[in-house]
């Protein structure tokens, strides 16, 4: 299987989000010793509390620092995108949507209920929502490191018409899409 397309994650947003998340469990660990100012009670609830919440975020930042998957893999025959695969065969349709300040590359699925199927509840809401947004997953391309984005979404809709049976035929000055799937 050869990896046509291989992009890696940006390392400086974990490393930031864990430097943040080491700092602020370390006020929790000071507003339960020394407090707040406020009640002795209130003090303890809010520290711990933030204490969970923040070891919790080390704990995920730390995890998305020391991955060694790549963010995007792409092969002749599927697409692997932060720890979820794809076939081609899979995939319906890929295009670019600009959020705001961001490029987003949307993969429609031939059949999303299958994909959100091996979901939690919690994540298949926010796919079932993304969906609203024009696809059913979405890549967002902040995670990634140096990243053409015109050139990785024609890399993405070559290797998905290659591997899907899609091709352009030239038949004089027109051309014509010929769908033939396998």
């Amino acid at each position: 299987m050869e990896i046509i397309e291989q992009i890696e994650r940006n390392k400086k947003r974990p490393i930031m989000l864990f430097s943040l998340s080491v700092l602020m469990t370390a006020m929790s660990v000071m507003s339960i010793v020394v407090g707040l100012g406020a009640s002795e009670t209130f003090n303890i609830i809010v520290g711990v509390i933030g204490l969970f919440f923040f070891l919790g975020m080390m704990f995920i930042f730390a995890k998305d620092f020391l991955s060694t998957k790549p963010f995007l893999q792409v092969t002749e025959e599927q697409i692997t995108y932060d720890g979820s695969t794809f076939t081609w065969e899979e995939i319906r349709e890929v295009k670019l949507a600009d959020f705001g300040k961001g490029k987003v590359i949307l993969l429609n699925l031939q059949n999303p209920q299958k994909y959100w199927a091996t979901l939690s509840n919690v994540q298949r809401k926010i796919a079932e929502m993304n969906a609203s947004n024009g696809g059913h997953i979405q890549i967002n391309l902040a995670k990634s490191t140096n990243v053409d984005v015109p050139e990785l979404l024609e890399t993405l809709q070559q290797t998905h018409k290659k591997a899907t049976g899609y091709r352009e035929q030239v038949s004089g000055k027109k051309k014509r899409v010929v769908a033939s799937f396998k």
